[in-house]
């Protein structure tokens, strides 16, 4: 994949979550790898930064959600379990689907 792929948010670019949900559902068994997921307050929004790789090259993607709300990746990629409960905690986005996320970070 080229820096300019479809498959990549540009630096001022959103991507559509149902967009981003068909592209996750793409990804199952084609080598992407999660890395982890960063977020950003943005006046009344939150923004969600995805960090995945493939191939050794990053591929990065950026939704905004104004109503705090967010599909969770865990059924997808296990290892967003503790980002997605980070967020939760210091953003107060909620990830739908989400097996524990009121669970504290670092909890067994």
């Amino acid at each position: 994949m080229s820096e300019n792929s479809e498959n990549r948010a540009d630096h001022d670019e959103y991507i559509d979550e149902n967009r981003f949900r068909e592209m996750i559902d793409n990804f199952n068994g084609s080598g992407v790898k999660f890395v982890t997921l960063g977020a950003a307050a943005r006046q009344n929004e939150v923004e969600l930064i995805y960090y995945f790789q493939k191939n050794g090259e990053s591929l990065i993607f950026k939704i905004l959600t104004r109503d705090k709300t967010a599909s969770s990746l865990y059924s997808y990629y296990g290892k967003s379990d503790f980002p997605e409960r980070e967020v939760n905690r210091l953003f107060g986005v909620k990830f739908l689907g989400h097996p524990n996320l009121d669970k504290t970070p670092g909890e067994g």
